[in-house]
């Protein structure tokens, strides 16, 4: 994890909008999470919305820089996302619960994204920032 900055009990790491960021991303944040004596099953939650975060960041702005930013707050961890897309991310219907016959093999299978968020997180949210945006959440931790 070389290269992650920490400054006042954050974590700051910027990356290119890569598949391989996805699996960069969740790997900071899990071990962020842990460290800071969050439950594994947090820890894992945490992991999880990163994935989906940066996931869409990756379609939204591929091959652009992404900043990650984990803090805490009280009692929680929240996690941020910037991309330099000013367009928001949209819900979609998950495509098996979409309307006709579920595709598997759909040039751009999805629409989870947003859902497993917003399930996870205690608030989740966008806001435009620095000619992009934020893609936010917070999760609770005991």
């Amino acid at each position: 994890m070389s290269g992650v900055q920490v400054a006042q009990g954050a974590v700051l790491r910027s990356f290119l909008a890569s598949p391989a960021s996805v699996i960069e991303a969740r790997r900071i944040v899990e071990a962020t999470a842990l460290k800071w004596g969050c439950t594994p099953d947090t820890a894992h939650s945490a992991a999880l919305l990163i994935s989906e975060m940066v996931t869409n960041a990756l379609t939204a702005a591929p091959y652009e820089r992404l900043d990650l930013r984990v803090f805490r707050v009280a009692g929680g961890l929240a996690l941020e996302l910037w991309d330099p897309s000013p367009d928001l991310p949209v819900p979609r219907v998950p495509d098996f619960e979409a309307p006709g016959v579920f595709d598997p093999d759909a040039d751009d299978p999805g629409g989870w994204g947003l859902g497993i968020i917003g399930s996870l997180a205690e608030t989740s949210g966008c806001r435009p920032e620095r000619g992009g945006k934020v893609v936010y959440a917070v999760l609770r931790t005991p």
